[in-house]
């Protein structure tokens, strides 16, 4: 068997006999002939020329289509979504391998792409599929499915319900923060992902008095089986620092 694109000299030939001695071969060895089984000449040459004659018959030869692949498809970067569907950009797509001059196109209109992991990663693999052929000569081609690759980085999540209390002015920019009603917002059904508050604190912009003052907080983390798949955006807060009292241990006297 010879792969579309051989001559027939790519191919042998075996299991002929005939009298006198003498060998078989392709009448035209230079042929390419098309895929499938087409049907060949065959010459039969004695070694005894001067005495016998040239015969000729046919044989049927194994061609075996030729795989064509595609270079040019990228696929988009995404952020986590869960799932493992890609976005294709198949406008730098190319065909590779033809045999000149055929007419075989690329038709790209049923592309699409899947990552094969959905979870955050760097050079992630994407397998396409949906390629297909178009044109006179597609019948001596196969299509290998092209293979990419693109990075699924971290969906953001916030949080929700907590809150700094007011304090009365200690000199500190220490903040005592409220986390029973901390709720962890945007992780994807389905997935495990938890807060977790033990480590939180929270610190007022400076320790002055004032109304509404900037509270950061920071130390919230995420627990669970898919929080690798997460960042997790610290809030921020506001309270109140009071006028504090003085301590007076002695009045004077008028």
């Amino acid at each position: 068997a010879i792969t579309y694109g051989q001559t027939l000299a790519a191919s042998t030939l075996s299991g002929g006999s005939a009298t006198p001695a003498g060998t078989f071969a392709f009448t035209t060895p230079s042929t390419t002939p098309k895929a499938g089984t087409p049907v060949q000449s065959v010459t039969y040459t004695p070694t005894d020329t001067a005495d016998y004659n040239t015969a000729s018959s046919t044989a049927s030869v194994t061609v075996n289509p030729k795989a064509l692949t595609v270079t040019g498809i990228t696929a988009n970067d995404k952020v986590y979504d869960g799932n493992t569907t890609a976005t294709l950009n198949t406008s730098g797509a190319t065909l590779v391998g033809t045999v000149s001059p055929d007419i075989v196109i690329l038709n790209t209109s049923g592309a699409a792409g899947v990552f094969t992991n959905p979870d955050v990663g760097t050079g992630r693999t994407v397998l396409v599929s949906g390629l297909s052929l178009t044109g006179a000569d597609i019948g001596n081609y196969t299509l290998t499915q092209s293979a990419t690759t693109a990075n699924i980085t971290p969906a953001g999540l916030a949080v929700t319900g907590i809150q700094a209390q007011n304090k009365v002015y200690d000199g500190t920019n220490s903040a005592t923060l409220i986390l029973s009603n901390a709720v962890l917002a945007g992780v994807l059904s389905g997935d495990t992902v938890t807060l977790g508050t033990t480590n939180a604190v929270g610190v007022f912009a400076d320790k002055t008095v004032g109304t509404g003052k900037l509270v950061t907080v920071s130390g919230l983390a995420l627990l669970g089986a898919d929080a690798a798949n997460y960042t997790l955006t610290q809030p921020a807060l506001t309270a109140t620092i009071t006028p504090a009292n003085p301590v007076v241990t002695t009045w004077p006297t008028a």
